[in-house]
């Protein structure tokens, strides 16, 4: 069966691209063929006007700042010229995720273009309703009048509360009705999904957790071992008391720390690289998990 998946945007970090490898490596291993099908990151919750007039100028605005007061600066990954930030990324993506092009608007007439027999929406925090357009793309608004099948494995909302306003609810109890299985990723959103869309939801695992330790280290055996220990910082949003915390650590234990921010990608930086760091080190100290 053709399986198209609907997840987070490929290399916008290292956990959300490796999620949708792992999901396509289960699905081939079970006889399926799946394919991840892309649309551009800023039509995901807002319109090419918001990302030029709004986001764009923002961004612009803290490369200049970071310029002028020194220390080097990573822009945010977006689109355009940026894009090469992420190109060790894109390259993994390009050599073992099965893609479709960019959709610049995602529609059924692209799924039946692509042979597409099922929907999966996940994993990841998609119901999460941060920037992306979550009613259209991963409650699969643009598929409401087609029958085809539907399908949410371990798709995370990320939130202890329930983040959708009155109307958007009402909205997504339709739409979730014509999924054949619902699944979730954290047990808090058991909870919601039953409580504000009257949906019984499966705690299941993320698609990392299907794999075998073995499937990583195959990915990352080209990259030389590193001899000397050191503690591998993961740290999403850096803060004074985590960079104690990790020197502290790595001065416990004797040896250097080596720092990584998933918001700082640049060109080099690839997947097999951050699983070899995980390999290599004596100690992980992250705030994403």
């Amino acid at each position: 069966m053709k399986i198209g998946i609907i997840t987070m945007p490929l290399c916008a970090n290292y956990g959300g691209t490796l999620q949708n490898w792992a999901l396509q490596q289960v699905f081939i291993r079970l006889g399926h063929e799946p394919l991840t099908l892309r649309f551009p990151f800023y039509y995901q919750g807002m319109s090419s006007i918001h990302y030029w007039l709004k986001v764009f100028p923002l961004q612009i605005a803290r490369f200049i700042l970071h310029k002028f007061i020194g220390g080097k600066y990573e822009m945010p990954l977006t689109i355009g010229p940026w894009r090469r930030s992420v190109q060790g990324m894109e390259r993994f993506v390009n050599e073992h995720i099965i893609v479709t092009e960019y959709l610049p608007k995602l529609s059924m007439d692209d799924v039946y273009r692509y042979g597409v027999e099922v929907l999966v929406v996940g994993s990841d925090q998609i119901w999460r309703p941060v920037m992306y357009d979550a009613i259209k793309y991963y409650f699969l608004g643009f598929a409401k009048d087609s029958d085809i099948l539907r399908i949410a494995y371990a798709p995370s909302i990320a939130l202890d509360i329930w983040p959708y306003k009155k109307e958007t609810t009402v909205q997504l109890r339709e739409l979730i009705k014509k999924f054949s299985a619902v699944s979730v990723r954290e047990e808090s959103s058991v909870k919601l999904v039953k409580e504000y869309l009257g949906v019984d939801a499966q705690w299941v695992l993320d698609p990392t957790m299907l794999l075998k330790k073995e499937d990583y280290l195959e990915v990352c055996k080209d990259v030389p071992q590193n001899e000397e220990p050191f503690v591998f910082a993961y740290i999403l949003d850096m803060t004074e008391d985590k960079r104690i915390m990790a020197e502290q650590t790595a001065k416990t234990l004797g040896c250097s720390v080596r720092y990584l921010s998933a918001g700082r990608v640049k060109s080099d930086d690839t997947i097999e690289k951050w699983l070899a760091n995980i390999r290599d080190s004596v100690f992980v100290i992250t705030d994403s998990y």
